[in-house]
């Protein structure tokens, strides 16, 4: 079972991270681009608003996810995530780090309000920007120099064993070989909920929500 853990997890990637840019124009002096520039801010707040209000990944001493794990429909076991500590950060600044214990690893999280960022073995990876609006996205690469391409694609239901989540923030990651596509579904309030890894060739895994057990502070 860690085998398999372990290779859906190189399958996932999560590599170093990169923001997207805005444009020369929109970045740089003028009227016009003043103009576009307040556009974009209200058309980021208007697209936004909703996910400002909630959380898509919340962490916490005590947070845990239960998943059952699936290869080609089969019942593959389940695998849990679970937020073991809080460690010293610059909360005042509202940066908050987790050590988090992963199916195989154990891993640093990093929250802030612009994203949450993983850490592990020296590699700095992206599991989600904020806010996560359907079209933003950013490059990653992984700990091999491999490039990622990850989208939020869309805002849709996904079902669980948990239940349905009616408003999940969808996020793919693309590995710029096509050697594999993750997808990914948040739901506000819980976290990750389902996560999909294909890869041609190869056995499709899938994690769905079994349980969640919330922060306890």
């Amino acid at each position: 079972m860690r085998g398999l853990t372990r290779r859906l997890l190189r399958g996932a990637g999560l590599p170093p991270t990169g923001f997207t840019q805005f444009s020369a124009f929109v970045a740089g002096g003028g009227g016009a681009a003043r103009g576009l520039r307040l556009l974009l801010f209200w058309g980021l707040v208007a697209a936004g608003c909703e996910d400002v209000r909630h959380d898509f990944l919340p962490l916490g001493p005590g947070s845990a996810w239960t998943y059952r794990v699936e290869s080609d429909g089969e019942p593959a076991g389940t695998e849990t995530v679970r937020v073991v500590e809080a460690l010293p950060a610059d909360s005042s600044g509202g940066v908050f780090r987790y050590r988090v214990q992963e199916p195989g690893a154990v891993a640093i999280w990093t929250k802030d309000g612009r994203s949450v960022l993983r850490t592990f073995g020296g590699t700095v990876t992206t599991i989600l920007q904020h806010p996560p609006f359907v079209g933003s996205g950013w490059t990653d690469r992984g700990p091999d120099g491999s490039l990622y391409y990850c989208t939020v694609a869309a805002r849709e239901a996904t079902e669980t064993p948990a239940g349905t989540f009616p408003d999940c923030v969808v996020v793919r990651r693309e590995a710029e070989d096509r050697s594999s596509v993750v997808t990914q579904w948040f739901a506000p309030g819980v976290g990750l909920v389902r996560w999909k890894v294909e890869r041609p060739g190869r056995p499709t895994f899938e994690w769905r929500l079994e349980s969640f057990t919330p922060p306890s502070q």
